[in-house]
Formats: structure tokens, C-alpha cells, sequence
């Protein structure tokens, strides 16, 4: 009898070890991963341009004004020197579209945010190529306080 507590005592201790790790390894959401970002922005145009160049994924995506169901549009982006292109589907159904494009980053003027001192600039413009913040693993815009876009993209 003693065996079979003490056997279903460490039954119990493996399981609260398990879902302990398990809670620390889940994916931060999009909100924490906006405001770390916010903290840790990038300032200098010369680092944020180095840190572009690479793959990036749409992570998460809402738009203010657009009608119910939003969407969410599948979307890569490849950032080499000066150039890129945009992968993506507005739609499930749709297929797949390619947007070759070239970039700069344009300084804001008069920013209150210095989180948010340079956008990206592209030709020809997306929206789906927009971005006012940018860390070391992520670039995003949130403009959903005056109902427009939100773009989250995580580097691969």
C-alpha cells in the first residue's frame, strides 16, 4: 500500500513538473511582444537597416476598419540590400502573389515616440509593408488606436 502512494506521489510531482514546463515555454502574445519591443526599439537607421536584411513572417495582423471577418492574409517578406519582396495571400482562396519592391527608411519627423523614429519606406507602397518599430527579432506598426492596421512580423 505504502508502494502505490508513494509511486502515485511521484506520479503527481512529474505532472506538476510537466505543466510547469510547459507554461514557461508558451509563445508570448502579441501585446508582450509589442510592448518588449517598444522597449528594446532599434534608434540608429544604420542598425535597423543591418537588422531588416533577412526573412520575416506575419505573425499577426488586424485591421480597425474593415468589415467583419477580417481576414488574416498569409504574408512573407525577404529583405536583401536596398530590395525585397513581399510573398502573400489576402485570401485562403486566392493565390499566391509576389511584390518585388525596393526599401529606405524615412525618419519621422517630429516623432513623441522614440520607439518609432524611422517607417519604412517602399516602391512601389503595400500595406502589408509597413513598419514604424523595429527590434531584433520583430518590426511592427499598430495603428488600431485610430482604426487602422496592425502588422507583427517575427524574423525567421
Amino acid at each position: 500500500m505504502k508502494l502505490k502512494m508513494k509511486n502515485t506521489l511521484f506520479f503527481l510531482i512529474l505532472l506538476c513538473l510537466a505543466c510547469q514546463k510547459d507554461k514557461d515555454s508558451s509563445p508570448k502574445d502579441s501585446m508582450t511582444i509589442m510592448d518588449d519591443c517598444y522597449s528594446n526599439a532599434y534608434q540608429d537607421s544604420s542598425t535597423i537597416a543591418a537588422n531588416l536584411i533577412g526573412n520575416w513572417t506575419l505573425i499577426d495582423y488586424n485591421c480597425g476598419l474593415c468589415p467583419p471577418p477580417v481576414v488574416v492574409p498569409e504574408a512573407s517578406v525577404v529583405f536583401s540590400n536596398g530590395s525585397g519582396t513581399l510573398t502573400f495571400k489576402e485570401n485562403p482562396s486566392d493565390p499566391i502573389s509576389k511584390l518585388n519592391f525596393t526599401w529606405s527608411l524615412e525618419r519621422i519627423p517630429l516623432s513623441s515616440d522614440p520607439s518609432s523614429m524611422f517607417r519604412l519606406e517602399t516602391d512601389p507602397t503595400d500595406v502589408l509593408l509597413t513598419a514604424e518599430v523595429f527590434c531584433e527579432d520583430f518590426l511592427f506598426v499598430n495603428q488600431t488606436a485610430f482604426d487602422g492596421v496592425l502588422l507583427l512580423y517575427e524574423k525567421e
